[in-house]
């Protein structure tokens, strides 16, 4: 008797093997997007928090990355250039109402999120613009604290 699996046998183990990575990848995909929508919402709510404290101090929005309390490295205050990196901005400020802004075009393309912090009355909230916008605010739990 010869010992080996039969050609049947390696089919039906190659066919499992798929079925099974056919359900896990989708869901480890959607695991990987569901970490980049936190590390965003991260980031920009500190670099709300730290624009708040920079308008308090200076009764005014500041007008670039360096002159708030935050650290970013430079790769994520270029332009966004599809590297997969969430690439932040501060958009031109409205006197007392901030706001920061936040594009990634590899894994999120066509969207932009946005927080604002408004002076008076003192108020935050999240934008976003684009195809994946709605998707973005039930993900993350904020279309109830979209602007």
């Amino acid at each position: 008797m010869k010992k080996g699996f039969t050609l049947i046998e390696l089919m039906v183990v190659v066919l499992i093997i798929g079925i099974l990575a056919a359900v896990a990848l989708p869901q480890y995909e959607r695991s990987v997007k569901k970490s980049r929508t936190a590390e965003v919402m991260m980031l920009l709510k500190s670099i709300s928090d730290s624009q708040q404290l920079y308008l308090t101090t200076f009764k005014k929005c500041a007008d670039n990355m360096d002159k708030l309390d935050i650290r970013i490295p430079a790769e994520n205050l270029a332009a966004d250039n599809g590297d997969g990196r969430w690439h932040y901005s501060l958009p031109t400020q409205d006197g007392k109402n901030c706001s920061a802004a936040a594009t990634n075009s590899k894994f999120f393309p066509g969207l932009t999120v946005t927080i604002k912090a408004n002076y008076d009355p003192y108020k935050v909230c999240w934008n976003c613009s684009g195809d994946e916008c709605t998707d973005f605010l039930v993900m993350t739990g904020l279309k109830d604290k979209a602007c």
